[in-house]
């Protein structure tokens, strides 16, 4: 048994080298988000660990690096949660990580943890625990059960991304993807492609096609990898911001004249100082246009050629100007500070402190210790 390179060890040791490629460039970029960038980083990152581990597996080069086996077992553990942040980050501007949020990577943690000792064994002894795996034409019970426990984490994410990608759409007034923005687009190709390649994946796991898997699946995450590389090419914008002028000229056709917009503006100024339709946790875009009488078209035209901003960051500035005017306000100084992120709007406190951080530069307790006000 010797190690030798075939077509899909060569493809996928590429799409390994091209993962890390395009992580480092996401790490370098200083526009655009750069918290979804760097989360994506990582994800790139992991995954480039995870190939090289398939083509080892599968090219038999464990027996010349038998001290790298095992090694890449708890980036799998990885890949699910950095995809899901990742989301989050990429719908949610003003997304923070949370300190239970990392609870998400205790298992990576904990199986990193779990494989220290192994990592550290004899080669020789890491060597013939190698051709023991490959040479047995059936696993032991306990690694089907790793398998079966990797894949189903795998999967729980993947569904909990597809959440947060619905969300996106729904809030953001989207027909289910047909007029979604670039961004809703890539990750929902994203999403399709990883779902399908942990598809296979499993249905090669269940019918103990170890070979197709070893070599088929990484094969299908590389071709992901360089198409990552060219769409990130092709549309700069989904990674550094830049590139405006092109979401713009999908209003060239737009019935849109200045005065229309001086009078939309004129309302939508009213609704929000009058009727503080901010302060509503469900409102969208599609709601706040019927109330204007106009599309959620015009409206969201109005917002980024008028305003320069998206429905999302149009709306949490004026419910954070309301907050601090009630923070500053003798009369509501004795409400709490989940009171208050309530009456203007938000749903929960996480996603209230992260606006009000964005925003101001300081968490809300921080702004009021700041003014001397009182305590929680």
């Amino acid at each position: 048994m010797e190690p030798s390179f075939n077509f899909f060890g060569i493809i996928n040791t590429l799409g390994a080298v091209q993962s890390i490629l395009i992580a480092l460039a996401l790490f370098s970029i200083k526009t655009g988000n750069q918290r979804a960038n760097r989360i994506l980083g990582f994800f790139l990152l992991s995954l480039s660990v995870v190939i090289f581990d398939f083509v080892l597996y599968d090219t038999r080069f464990f027996l010349v690096m038998p001290h790298l086996y095992g090694i890449a077992n708890p980036f799998i553990f990885l890949v699910g949660p950095l995809f899901l942040y990742y989301a989050k980050s990429l719908t949610n501007p003003d997304f923070q990580f949370r300190p239970k949020d990392f609870w998400h990577f205790l298992p990576f943690l904990l199986f990193l943890l779990l494989n220290l000792p192994g990592y550290f064994r004899n080669a020789d002894l890491k060597r013939r625990e190698y051709l023991e795996q490959v040479s047995h034409s059936e696993a032991a019970i306990g690694t089907y059960i790793i398998i079966s426990i990797i894949n189903l984490f795998i999967f729980i994410y993947l569904i909990a991304t597809f959440k947060v990608l619905w969300k996106a759409v729904k809030q953001g007034g989207e027909s289910p993807f047909r007029n979604a923005t670039r961004h809703i687009k890539w990750l929902k190709n994203l999403l399709i492609a990883f779902l399908v390649i942990q598809t296979l994946s499993t249905v090669f796991d269940l019918l103990h096609l170890e070979a197709e898997n070893w070599s088929l699946t990484p094969f299908l995450v590389t071709i992901v990898i360089y198409s990552m590389s060219y769409v990130g090419i092709r549309q700069s914008e989904i990674f550094t911001g830049h590139s405006l002028h092109k979401m713009f000229n999908k209003y060239e056709k737009s019935p849109l004249t200045d005065e229309m917009a001086k009078k939309i503006l004129e309302k939508l100024n009213h609704l929000v100082e009058n009727d503080k339709v901010y302060a509503d946790s469900t409102l969208s875009l599609p709601k706040l246009a019927q109330r204007l009488a106009i599309s959620p078209y015009l409206l969201s035209q109005v917002l980024n050629e008028r305003l320069n901003r998206n429905f999302f960051n149009f709306i949490n500035e004026k419910r954070i100007e309301e907050a601090r005017r009630r923070l500053l306000d003798p009369e509501t100084q004795q409400y709490t500070i989940l009171e208050i992120a309530h009456e203007v709007g938000f749903n929960s406190i996480s996603a209230f402190n992260s606006a009000f951080r964005k925003h101001t530069a300081m968490s809300p307790s921080e702004y009021k210790k700041k003014n001397n006000l009182p305590g929680l």
